[in-house]
């Protein structure tokens, strides 16, 4: 069962079952995306994260998660679509005696960190603050080392579009920032930003939507957010070198579907078929037959209208991947593919489905979702959809593709294995 209620840009999303031993709670600030926010909004997330006035360090935090029988506190900032969205979760076992539940003692815990953040003369304490602004220095450095995740981030800053802004911001614009910076723009995001409370908890729907009332009493707010995008890719080819020991390409294709739209689940099944699954032609023809990449796969981006292919092998290979990337793709488009592998693609996409309704992340984040894009078909739904889709369908959605965007990080010719 669940109870779903919104007033003043605040919308209250209870879900009470008891097939989890597990309460979670989940509370979502979702804005505009900008780029010029970037570096706040992404700094923000450990700055909120590292404590607040009533567990003002760390070990404070810990000792507290600890009474609550090892619950765990997460807030991460994770932009999609059009939108930033600043999230705070925590999850925590029912009392171990099985007679009472502890769901309020959770929510007062992330109330504290979401209405009384570590304050120090208005701003954030500068010890705090450094601390935080080195660990985001060092979680950018570590992802922009990572060659799949520059090619991708390469790929979509030529795109254009909300994945243009969505990548990471520069380490020369987070340095800028200042206690104040960060804490003009969390008073923005508090006072602004549409709301999301979301419960997952064996509990009593209409009680616990009280509780978070009482809990959490965000004043009222006017904002609408769209989260497609539906601004077309630019047809743009982009090259660099790094010192890198395999070369990597991601190819952005314009699937002219979005989230919410009924083709969806067509388009994500074909991709299956073509490279998100181990049986997909990607993964067949090019790594195992031809051997011409390590690893190769395609990810459908559902808010944004894109598929994106990526794969890395041997920097004289590269221009061959992408050449057969494209002789596949035509595969889809004439719906050459065999009877046996669009029904493993059915049944492990079905499987898939099923798995997110055992995994109460998984879970909460389909029904927001479902809150943000009210079209888009709730996962019980969805698995009857993916049974379905027909082999016509799937040509269909795949005859729309356009290659929009290649990025491809090469490996420099300075880089010799140890």
């Amino acid at each position: 069962m669940s109870l779903t209620n919104a007033a003043g840009g605040v919308h209250i999303d209870i879900h009470s079952t008891a097939k989890f031993r597990t309460d979670t709670i989940s509370v979502s600030f979702l804005w505009p995306l900008r780029r010029q926010d970037t570096a706040a909004s992404y700094l923000l997330s450990y700055l909120l994260a590292d404590s607040c006035e009533k567990y003002p360090a760390k070990k404070a935090v810990i000792r507290q998660l600890d009474r609550l029988y090892g619950a765990s506190l997460s807030i991460t900032n994770e932009p999609f679509g059009c939108a930033d969205r600043l999230r705070f979760s925590i999850s925590g076992i029912d009392c171990p005696d099985g007679t009472s539940s502890q769901l309020e003692d959770l929510m007062d815990l992330l109330a504290e960190f979401i209405f009384h953040p570590r304050l120090e003369n208005g701003a954030f304490a500068q010890s705090v603050f450094r601390e935080c602004l080195d660990q985001a220095v060092i979680g950018i450095r570590e992802c922009r080392d990572d060659p799949f995740f520059l090619c991708a981030e390469l790929a979509a800053k030529n795109y254009g579009g909300a994945v243009s802004r969505r990548i990471l911001p520069e380490i020369d614009d987070l340095m800028q920032l200042t206690p104040a910076n960060c804490l003009q723009f969390w008073n923005y995001v508090i006072s602004h930003a549409r709301i999301d409370i979301q419960v997952l908890a064996d509990c009593n729907e209409e009680t616990t939507a009280q509780m978070v009332r009482d809990k959490f009493p965000f004043a009222p707010r006017n904002i609408g957010v769209t989260v497609t995008d539906v601004i077309p890719g630019n047809d743009v080819e982009a090259v660099i070198e790094k010192d890198i020991p395999q070369s990597h390409i991601a190819m952005m294709f314009e699937t002219g579907c979005h989230s919410g739209d009924p083709m969806m689940p067509a388009l994500l099944m074909g991709n299956g078929i073509f490279g998100s699954l181990p049986v997909s032609l990607l993964f067949q023809k090019v790594r195992e037959e031809l051997g011409l990449c390590y690893s190769i796969d395609s990810r459908v981006m559902p808010f944004d209208g894109i598929i994106r292919v990526s794969a890395a092998g041997r920097k004289e290979a590269i221009e061959e991947i992408r050449r057969e990337v494209c002789l596949q793709l035509e595969r889809m488009q004439a719906g050459d593919f065999e009877e046996d592998l669009l029904e493993a693609a059915r049944m492990m996409t079905i499987h898939s489905v099923r798995s997110a309704q055992d995994i109460p992340d998984a879970l909460l984040m389909a029904y927001y979702r479902r809150a943000l894009v009210p079209k888009t078909p709730d996962l019980g739904v969805l698995s009857d959809m993916y049974r379905r889709v027909t082999a016509r369908d799937i040509q269909t959605c795949f005859q729309r593709l356009k290659l929009r965007t290649i990025a491809i990080v090469r490996q420099g010719d300075t880089y010799a294995e140890e």
